[in-house]
């Protein structure tokens, strides 16, 4: 199986050569720069399959920024997928999306989970949560 990669930054990616290369696949994994989405549709040519973890780790407290900017690369590259003709698309979303931590509280979390509150932010927040509230926001599409 041949893995190729994107990223915005290729030295921040780099370790995923490694992690592949020696781990999961035959031949030398590849890393293509993205540095915005309208660079994604060359690397995504001939691919069978692919999987979609970014959310912008957002320096914004504002939702009404921070939602639109995840909610628009998701579908970006869900656009970008779907004319390239690929058939199996995976979304990964982060844990927060299922629940928002709390410090010194342990807590499990597990498929029938949701986090409300990282879907429908009330007012500004803190950068954090407004990423937490992009990423759920994207898996609504």
């Amino acid at each position: 199986m041949q893995v190729r990669g994107t990223a915005r930054n290729i030295d921040r990616a780099s370790w995923l050569l490694d992690f592949f290369n020696s781990e999961y696949i035959e031949g030398p994994p590849e890393l293509a720069k993205v540095p915005d989405m309208a660079a994604f549709n060359k690397p995504i040519q001939d691919c069978a399959g692919a999987i979609h973890t970014a959310t912008p780790v957002i320096v914004t407290t504002d939702p009404n920024v921070a939602i639109p900017m995840a909610i628009a690369g998701t579908t970006n590259a869900m656009t970008a997928v779907a004319k390239a003709g690929i058939k199996r698309f995976v979304l990964i979303s982060p844990s927060t999306t299922a629940a928002s931590p709390v410090p010194n509280k342990v807590f499990n979390i597990d498929p029938s989970m949701w986090s409300e509150s990282a879907g429908k932010p009330p007012g500004l927040l803190r950068p954090m949560k407004a990423y937490n509230a992009g990423s759920a926001s994207t898996l609504c599409l």
